[in-house]
């Protein structure tokens, strides 16, 4: 039976319940409302968690790696920043490529190929024979890398509403943990003369690895996703496995998306004002335009480009501040200029290997990020997501600004601990709102679109902190500060506010 003859024998019982038939009329979002938190979104959790962890593990390296290669290869200042730069170029082709795939395929599938591509890619690197390869093999990982984030468009696909912020903010504790483990590994190959920065990268890919076996058997598709390509009854399925893991009773509902249903209870309305019963023409499709034939348009269409056009300068601003900020911690310890600007021209060919102090620095700025996932899910649910980051950029400004004083090794790290802890919140609540803000059918584009752009921050970050800031303090860290203001304008400008929004599917939500 097509579904335009099934929707149309649709009705509203005495207690205004929407029924299809026998079924009652449910959305993915009321089932899993229903279905509450459990064990299997705990699962969910575990999953994303792990992605999460590998995509640290091979971005956070990079502040480590180039410091190495630099002594070990001799490389010039530009040749080190050129390293990171380009995983980040690997980023930007491979974040809107996985998104399409993702909202093509399905998440899963997506998140499958970015494993293969990420474990293949992570050895290799291990075996480069020179700074081309290096640069080539990462730049490779980066397009991988590009496609992890569709872990947080999977997940919240699977979130009650009321838990989705807390919970995706949780996820973040994930990357901090692989932060850490990376810079561990580093500290332990780096007191081991017996290891080198090969085993680093190999140590470095075994998440990866098998996180690649895991996914084929274990992750299931998304049920919006399957609802919106038709998939209904698969769809159902994977919604009461949930349910079952979850203790709950299983439910027999016609699942439609949230637009539809809303069309439906519409549609049901209007045919009780005409004639006092409760039947109703079928659903017909709205004639398409001829720009909703490119996907990407619903990023545009419905009153939702200005948004788009401010999430991507935030994106932008916020990839270039948080890994510029990484690498700037290590490039401040690495020179060892601090306060000494006027003791002559800058010497950017020294070789000035990390040392058990500058990774111990490194652990705290990374484990500052713990405490700055903390605050912002304590306030999350009360102040919104757009208000909590732009309040946190604030801050961070005011600190970043603080790096220009001339002050001890403590009090630096104090500030670059402030900086990494709350741009880490605000990021990861930008993480949140993105998938939020965008209806299922672009859902993944939009935030791999977002991210897309922000990688352009990433491609020209390594150059701010390790080219720029070893020629003048004051310029890199005033760079700093302007990404942190401009940030901070572009959120307050931002239209949708989506703390305890719903899920839309088919484009239909506007800017309010």
């Amino acid at each position: 039976m097509s579904e335009e003859t099934e929707l149309k024998d649709f009705s509203i019982n005495e207690d205004g319940v929407l029924k299809m038939g026998d079924l009652e009329v449910a959305t993915v979002d009321e089932v899993i409302d229903k279905g509450g938190f459990g064990v299997f979104q705990l699962l969910v959790i575990a999953f994303g968690g792990l992605v999460w962890t590998v995509e640290a593990f091979e971005i956070l390296l990079l502040a480590m790696l180039s410091a190495v290669l630099k002594c070990e290869w001799g490389l010039t200042p530009v040749q080190e920043a050129t390293i990171t730069a380009m995983v980040f170029v690997g980023f930007f082709l491979g974040a809107p490529y996985f998104g399409y795939i993702a909202d093509l395929f399905g998440r899963n599938k997506a998140l499958f190929l970015v494993s293969l591509v990420s474990a293949a890619s992570g050895v290799m690197s291990a075996f480069s024979p020179n700074y081309g390869w290096i640069v080539f093999l990462r730049t490779l990982l980066g397009f991988a890398a590009g496609g992890g984030g569709q872990c947080v468009t999977y997940a919240i696909e699977f979130l009650p509403k009321k838990v989705r912020g807390q919970v995706i903010l949780f996820l973040q504790m994930f990357w901090i943990l692989g932060g850490i483990g990376v810079v561990l590994i580093g500290m332990y190959v780096n007191t081991n003369p017996a290891l080198g920065w090969r085993y680093m990268l190999i140590f470095a890919a075994i998440p990866v690895i098998l996180l690649t076996f895991v996914i084929p058997i274990a992750l299931p598709g998304s049920p919006k996703f399957l609802v919106l390509q038709g998939e209904k009854e698969h769809a159902l399925k994977i919604l009461n496995w949930m349910i079952k893991l979850n203790c709950k009773a299983p439910v027999n509902v016609y699942l439609v998306t949230n637009e539809e249903k809303d069309k439906l209870l519409g549609e049901s309305d209007a045919a009780e004002k005409d004639d006092g019963s409760s039947s109703s023409t079928p659903l017909v499709p709205k004639e398409q335009k001829w720009y909703e034939k490119y996907i990407i348009s619903y990023l545009f269409i419905n009153g939702m480009w200005k948004t788009t056009l401010l999430l991507w300068i935030i994106w932008l601003m916020f990839v270039s501040y948080y890994y510029g900020i990484i690498l700037l911690t290590t490039t401040i310890f690495q020179y060892d200029r601090h306060c000494s600007l006027a003791s002559g021209l800058p010497q950017l060919d020294i070789c000035k290997e990390l040392t058990r102090e500058d990774y111990i620095t490194l652990l705290w700025t990374t484990a500052a990020e713990t405490p700055g996932i903390i605050i912002t899910a304590l306030i999350l649910p009360f102040i919104g997501r757009k208000w909590v980051m732009a309040s946190e950029m604030v801050v961070v400004a005011i600190f970043t600004g603080l790096l220009l004083l001339c002050t001890t090794r403590l009090a630096l790290t104090a500030f670059l601990f402030i900086c990494r802890a709350l741009v880490s919140g605000a990021f990861q609540a930008l993480y949140i709102y993105t998938p939020e803000v965008y209806p299922t059918k672009v859902r993944a584009l939009g935030l791999a679109m977002g991210s897309t752009v922000g990688r352009i921050g990433g491609i020209v970050a390594p150059y701010f902190a390790q080219v720029v800031f070893p020629l003048s303090e004051i310029a890199g860290i005033v760079l700093f500060i302007i990404m942190a203001l401009v940030t901070i304008v572009a959120l307050v400008l931002l239209p949708i506010e989506t703390k305890g929004r719903t899920l839309t599917d088919t484009g239909e939500a506007k800017n309010k």
